[in-house]
């Protein structure tokens, strides 16, 4: 079996199989896609806005990882210089990316993948790992409702009126049919604790709060009630709560990368919601 000590930074049910574990050191077992540790620098790679990099980032600083933020602000720089160099490593190069030694990983929920078994945050046992992966499936689908009308060139808002009728209907209507499902399963751990598996955050509880955290800015700005204002989502609302109150994310709530706008500058929420 393995000595005591080199389990310390496996999840619980690992330790609870030395075999499981020895599959987990040789690279070879199938249900974690990295190598449990907490040490060694990582370099986070994605545009000067919050989007897809900004609940990497909080997840990255509740690990308590050692990581480096690289902000693109100019395309040049990612599809000139960064990306032909990382796509030697990654034929997938994208952003966000995040650098693990000579190890290059892409596309987002992938790399939700790699930090939360690196870091301890993906679940202990396979049920809780497969509530964690359905869950960062459904927050992206509802992100995707959002760049459909945030974006100019997606076609569904062609003018800054089509766009202010659009998102007012999602935020009043629309996410509702989102949040009724998420609220749901955030139900089934109340008592045990706010977040998607209990006590603990895990992975997809980081891209939850962005999520929610965006819809109320973009109601706020738009001056509409908040969609967790009204009662309807007392679950959804205390992860909220809890996630903002963290002290371990005081860091990154108090940093610039926090007060990025949600979106690119092209976006109508930068454009007409300044935010």
């Amino acid at each position: 079996g393995a000595p005591s000590a080199a389990l310390g930074d496996f999840p619980a049910a690992a330790r609870r199989h030395p075999t499981r574990v020895a599959a987990m050191d040789c690279g070879c077992f199938a249900g974690l896609i990295a190598k449990p540790r907490k040490e060694g620098k990582l370099k986070l790679g994605y545009w000067g806005i919050r989007g897809l990099g900004a609940p990497v980032r909080m997840l990255l600083q509740y690990a308590g990882a050692d990581y480096e933020d690289k902000h693109y602000a100019d395309p040049k720089e990612w599809f000139g210089t960064d990306k032909p160099e990382l796509m030697k490593k990654n034929p997938l190069a994208n952003l966000p990316y995040l650098v693990d030694g000579d190890l290059v990983v892409c596309q987002t929920n992938a790399v939700f993948d790699y930090i939360g078994d690196r870091y301890g945050l993906s679940g202990d046992t396979m049920e809780q790992r497969r509530v964690c992966r359905q869950l960062l499936a459904e927050v992206y689908d509802l992100r995707n409702m959002v760049i459909e009308l945030v974006y100019p060139f997606k076609e569904k808002c062609r003018t800054d009126e089509e766009f202010k009728a659009n998102m007012g209907k999602h935020l009043q209507l629309g996410v509702k049919s989102s949040y009724v499902k998420l609220e749901s399963m955030y139900a089934k751990t109340q008592g045990q604790g706010p977040y998607a598996l209990g006590a603990k955050p895990c992975t997809a509880d980081f891209h939850m709060w962005e999520m929610l955290d965006q819809h109320d800015i973009y109601a706020a700005k738009m001056q509409l009630p908040s969609p967790l204002g009204g009662g309807e989502f007392p679950n959804l609302a205390k992860l909220h709560k809890t996630m903002r109150e963290l002290p371990a994310l005081q860091p990154y709530f108090s940093s610039d990368a926090s007060k990025l706008p949600c979106n690119a500058g092209m976006s109508y929420t930068s454009k007409l919601l300044g935010c």
